[in-house]
């Protein structure tokens, strides 16, 4: 049991280390279906091209796309506060990139 009463089956995952992990289970927003969302998949098992002379760009633009699609995901089929969540936990572990100047003074 969760501290929410629930088991991972009922759209909570279990607490675990990331890196254990192969399926997270989460709840799904209960909007209006039409809207799409259904259940839904992430498959993170892709690796990362080659990218030629102009890697900067490429790899900018493969990034970008890849990020696009999570983002895309994640805004039609989890909830509102869980987008949320996950958004404040993305800045909190990326917090010292906002202390520390990049390609500049201070």
């Amino acid at each position: 049991m969760t501290p929410f009463g629930m088991d991972a089956t009922d759209g909570v995952f279990l607490k675990q280390k990331a890196s254990q992990m192969k399926t997270v289970i989460v709840a799904k927003a209960e909007g209006i279906e039409i809207y799409g969302a259904g259940d839904f998949t992430i498959e993170i098992s892709g690796s990362i091209p080659n990218f030629g002379e102009d890697w900067v760009e490429q790899s900018m633009e493969f990034f970008e796309e890849q990020a696009s699609l999570i983002v895309d995901a994640l805004q039609t089929h989890l909830p509102g506060g869980t987008l949320d969540a996950v958004l404040r936990e993305l800045c909190k572990r990326k917090a010292c990139l906002f202390r520390v100047p990049i390609g500049g003074k201070p």
